[in-house]
């Protein structure tokens, strides 16, 4: 019984801790694989506002801003990481710094953020850094990409952009430049050339039904030479590889008698329906996304340093009710985005052994109760059995 109660008084007392750590001002976040939630807008008074200093962190916004004032120095960020890796930033707003988010050395990393007006760069992941992602990109303009620090862009609905090679590439709004819609991708590498390298492309709940399915490049059949299909054009989520970049759609010529003219015609409008495709595009932008999505450029040579292998295995999304949500759930990656969103009165015993963490990775709260629990169930049946022991021994002396 005493085992018991014990039992019972650290779950009661881990009730009071809370699932999230809550920010309502500059500063540091520190503490490994917490989930730290954005309170209210911040203002920067000409200092470095957030600065992420653990691995295994995600810093949700909640569409807050966090603002500066870029006149104070050249050198002032709204977000710094340092050397750490597995971090996501997730739904937040930063404008007004020298520099919006600086990413050095970080390896693992999701990126879902509105980055805009900040006078140097917006977005800068730097040397050293490998394998971070863009994904449910909501806003982005000015940014610098080290060589092979950007791994895909993913839009969990509809597709990603895996780059097979390494590249450097920067410009001054990516937004316009990245494409991915419904059976389209397409990026704008007459724009910025750094993109335009080896890549595979995937599409998202496509048809299983087709009857005469083709890859079209800018919006006529591509060559089998050009575009390698790596899946049946029946499965449900097509994966090819591309020499270099223009734009590629997904096609049913069973569905329609129409010539290559108007295959033309009907993706030049999908692109021009798709290329404004952000809804948090903030009214301070001038900026109309004009990408007709008939960007010609030949194909890449293959240049660059060859990516061995590729990390991220493709969504079946076919089910995945994460329309409201802003990031994807990469098989490989320590996040588990359900479906029921974290609440700061949430105690961590309610999440314990899921928390932020998939697979067979729990947290180290969690690790601790079970082991806890494991503990307190042995010693009561090894008391039970030397009770029990003691007892027999008294009635044979009897």
């Amino acid at each position: 019984m005493r085992y018991v109660i014990i039992l019972v008084s650290v779950i009661f007392l881990l009730s009071f801790v809370s699932a999230d750590v809550n920010v309502s001002s500059c500063g540091n976040l520190d503490i490994f694989g917490e989930r730290y939630v954005l309170q209210n807008d911040l203002i920067s008074s000409g200092n470095d506002c957030i600065l992420i200093n653990a691995s295994n962190i995600i810093f949700e916004g909640n569409g807050y801003k966090i603002l500066g004032n870029s006149s104070n120095s050249s050198n002032i960020s709204g977000l710094i990481v340092s050397n750490e890796q597995n971090v996501v930033l997730k739904n937040l707003h930063i404008s007004g710094f020298a520099n919006g988010v600086m990413i050095e050395g970080i390896n693992n990393s999701l990126i879902s953020s509105t980055i805009y007006d900040n006078s140097v760069l917006d977005l800068n992941i730097s040397e050293n850094s490998s394998n971070n992602s863009i994904i449910n990109m909501q806003y982005i303009k000015s940014y610098s990409f080290s060589n092979g620090s950007l791994s895909y862009f993913e839009k969990t609905l509809s597709g990603k952009i895996y780059f097979l090679r390494n590249f450097l590439s920067s410009g001054t709004n990516l937004s316009n430049e990245i494409v991915i819609s419904n059976s389209f991708a397409s990026i704008l590498s007459s724009v910025t050339s750094g993109f335009n390298v080896q890549s595979r492309i995937y599409f998202y709940n496509t048809s299983v039904n087709f009857t005469n399915a083709t890859i079209l490049r800018d919006g006529i059949v591509c060559p089998l030479n050009l575009c390698v299909n790596l899946t049946s054009l029946n499965s449900g989520n097509v994966i090819f590889d591309v020499p270099g970049w223009s734009n590629y759609s997904f096609f049913d010529y069973g569905i329609s008698s129409s010539g290559n003219s108007s295959l033309n015609t009907s993706q030049t409008n999908t692109s021009n329906n798709t290329t404004n495709n952000s809804s948090n595009v903030p009214s301070q932008s001038s900026n109309s996304n004009s990408n007709s999505g008939s960007n010609s450029n030949s194909a890449s040579s293959n240049s660059g340093t060859s990516i061995t292998t590729e990390t991220n295995s493709p969504l079946n999304n076919t089910n995945n009710s994460l329309e409201n949500q802003n990031l994807s759930n990469p098989s490989n990656y320590n996040y588990l985005y359900g479906n029921q969103p974290h609440s700061s009165e949430k105690s961590k015993i309610t999440g314990l052994f899921t928390g932020d963490f998939s697979g067979s990775k729990i947290s180290s709260l969690g690790l601790v109760v079970l082991i806890l629990i494991v503990v307190i169930v042995f010693l009561f049946f090894v008391k039970k059995k030397i009770v029990k022991h003691r007892m027999n021994g008294n009635a044979h002396q009897i």
